[in-house]
């Protein structure tokens, strides 16, 4: 079993979960919600590349873009997202699960 975060949204606001990239091993995230999946709209991005030193250069071959959750209440209620890190084929190698409660905005 995974640990378990907990994670508040207001109606209408959004919250991002950082998740450490290993595209360079083939593993990616994966996201599932559950229970009220109504309550949150889940979109995904990369993080932002490396700053490169001034006179240009690229990131080393083995440098990992962070994966990026974003979580955007949509109506009062509670779903747990459950994400799990690994290749297309074979058991994850890492899971974790975020419990995310919507309350109305302001």
């Amino acid at each position: 079993m995974p640990d378990t975060a907990e994670l508040t949204v207001k109606t209408g606001a959004e919250e991002r979960i950082i998740l450490p990239g290993h595209g360079s091993s083939g593993r990616v995230w994966s996201c599932v919600v559950e229970g009220d999946s109504s309550a949150i709209a889940v979109t995904r991005a990369t993080g932002a590349p490396p700053k490169l030193p001034p006179a240009g250069g690229l990131p080393p071959p083995s440098y990992n873009l962070d994966e990026v959750i974003i979580v955007r209440g949509v109506h009062a209620g509670t779903a747990t997202l459950l994400l799990s890190l690994g290749r297309p084929v074979g058991p994850p190698v890492e899971q974790r699960r975020v419990v995310v409660r919507v309350v109305p905005g302001n």
